[in-house]
């Protein structure tokens, strides 16, 4: 079992993958999420990578290009970008690094908010949508159901030998499952059924081993009991272990 430290649950295994590296984020944008700065210690601590940088919130303006720095000193040693915590608004900066080196992605986004408001400023609930308006990404979403009648359209289909990109935020899993989120969104099914589901969509994913980005968003591991610490940790490796090779 996982030893219980302050800072969450400490793991005795690296990241499943010697291939990722640690994008861990103590910075949320605009969002303001609670707690981001002891996330990006738990993030770090549980899921080490060889290599990793830890993006700071002092760093102010800088903050946005480190996030694309991070990327690119991942891409020069031929790992996996993973970035880990912060707040959602921040995968604009991945993705579009990303673009800069493949040309297009495809982009899983799993959440239970479709983060496609048309706010004309970059947000953490306009994310996707500036997403696919600025740049070559086709969206692919898993696990909403708040407001879909106020989400833009999904503009593109799947990008054919594109690779993919993951965003996977936590608030995608209702309360009790995970409840140390900036917006829960409650869902009618019972926890087990609405993980079996959950599951058995996200294992249907095909992505041919070609995910060249990952990101984990928007949770408060400083609010989060063992319990729920421990599930986000199982979670989380067993699907970062298909994804980062």
């Amino acid at each position: 079992m996982p030893k219980q430290t302050p800072e969450g649950l400490t793991r005795s295994q690296p990241l499943p993958s010697a291939g990722a590296f640690g994008l861990y984020v103590d910075f949320d944008g605009d969002s303001a999420l609670p707690g981001a700065s002891s996330s990006a210690r738990f993030w770090s601590r549980n899921f080490p990578t060889e290599h990793g940088l830890i993006v700071n919130r002092e760093w102010g303006r800088y903050a946005e290009a480190s996030l694309a720095l991070g990327v690119r000193m991942a891409l020069e040693l031929g790992k996996t970008p993973t970035m880990f915590g912060g707040g959602h608004g921040n995968t604009y900066f991945t993705v579009r690094e990303l673009c800069r080196e493949y040309g297009a992605l495809n982009l899983l986004h799993i959440d239970a908010h479709h983060d496609r408001y048309t706010e004309p400023r970059l947000c953490h609930w306009s994310v996707m949508s500036r997403i696919q308006r600025d740049l070559p990404v086709a969206l692919h979403p898993l696990g909403h159901r708040f407001e879909l009648e106020r989400a833009e359209a999904v503009s593109r289909e799947t990008i054919q030998g594109a690779p993919w990109y993951v965003s996977w935020d936590l608030d995608v899993f209702p309360a009790p499952l995970v409840q140390s989120v900036m917006h829960s969104v409650a869902d009618s099914r019972s926890s087990d059924s609405f993980l079996v589901d959950f599951l058995t969509e996200l294992d249907r994913f095909e992505h041919s081993g070609n995910v060249v980005g990952v990101d984990v968003v928007e949770w408060d591991a400083s609010r989060a009991s063992a319990e729920e610490q421990t599930f986000v940790i199982e979670i989380v490796q067993r699907h970062l272990e298909r994804w980062v090779k």
